[in-house]
């Protein structure tokens, strides 16, 4: 594709100040070298030996004349350059302020197209990341519905209800205290345990290797162990100052909370973390601190109950 210097504003600018300066030696010129070659002619007319006048006066013509070949010079360099398109007629007659007023208008129009074309991409794609956060949400909303679905347990272990598969915790900030915990193994709430228990199993078949917690730092944790967890985070001085709820307020304290290890089974740790992630809710679980598991997220172990409500 070649650039077309004839319909460039720039550069027709700088032809337009050229055809001034050639302008101005061509009267000018002519008029030096008829004086000059006066003098020469007068010389030689004094000095009759003088040989070298006549070469000087054929030296003075040639350059003078070739003043007038500027344009063609340009054309055959330019189209030397290759990818550029100069034709010297053209240029030097669209070398005028009229053209070149036109030209930057149509520049400028053509700026104006751009940025609104740019701006209206920009608007578009901000809108389908908007789509697709709202699509995202929608999904998660559906995964929640469905998890209910299918879970529709009744009944109340340790401290806590559950209602159609609905977990419904106490009010009050005393997660941890005595008698918080279920009555499933180390201290989860039985219908928690359970439907943890199918989704590590499920992990277990599919080839993940991930394991619930089985102590009191990571299962059913006692008040106790939760205030060093909050002490940790905020001072930042052990735990890796991880994030920690304040005493009294943690899932874990009533026994509807797990942390997760996972480790390389038949297809890797990270993959087994996606496993999870993306399965967690068909066994009426989730992972409430992490959005998005291949992007930014908190707390990747965390898990509790899908849908979770306090009395």
């Amino acid at each position: 594709m070649y650039l077309d210097l004839c319909e460039e504003a720039g550069f027709l600018s700088v032809i337009l100040f050229l055809k001034k300066i050639i302008d101005i030696l061509q009267l000018l010129i002519p008029i030096g070298l008829v004086i000059i070659c006066a003098v020469d002619l007068g010389k030689m007319v004094v000095n009759p030996e003088e040989k070298s006048v006549v070469p000087k006066i054929t030296k003075r013509m040639i350059a003078a004349v070739s003043i007038f070949f500027i344009p063609a010079i340009l054309n055959i360099l330019l189209e030397e350059a290759g990818q550029i398109k100069f034709t010297a007629t053209t240029c030097w007659a669209n070398a005028n302020t009229s053209t070149i007023s036109s030209l930057k208008a149509i520049k400028a129009e053509e700026e104006k197209a751009r940025k609104e074309a740019a701006k209206k991409a920009e608007e578009e794609a901000k809108k389908k990341a908007e789509e697709e956060k709202a699509a995202e949400e929608a999904k998660k909303q559906q995964e929640e519905e469905e998890s209910t679905e299918l879970y529709h347990e009744n009944g109340t272990d340790g401290k806590v209800d559950v209602i159609d598969g609905i977990f419904y915790k106490p009010s009050t900030n005393n997660s941890g205290a005595a008698g918080t915990e279920g009555s499933g193994p180390y201290g989860y709430n039985i219908y928690f345990y359970n439907r943890l228990k199918a989704f590590v199993d499920a992990a277990q078949a599919a080839g993940h290797d991930i394991r619930m917690s089985t102590s009191e730092y990571g299962a059913w944790r006692p008040y106790s162990n939760q205030k060093y967890f909050w002490d940790c985070y905020q001072t930042k001085k052990c735990n890796n100052g991880n994030l920690a709820a304040r005493p009294g307020t943690s899932n874990h304290g009533w026994g509807i909370a797990s942390d997760l290890s996972y480790y390389s089974g038949q297809h890797g740790k990270k993959e087994a973390k996606y496993w999870a992630h993306e399965n967690a809710y068909k066994y009426g679980l989730k992972f409430p601190l992490c959005q998005n598991i291949r992007g930014y997220c908190q707390e990747d172990w965390h898990i509790e109950p899908a849908v979770l409500k306090r009395k």
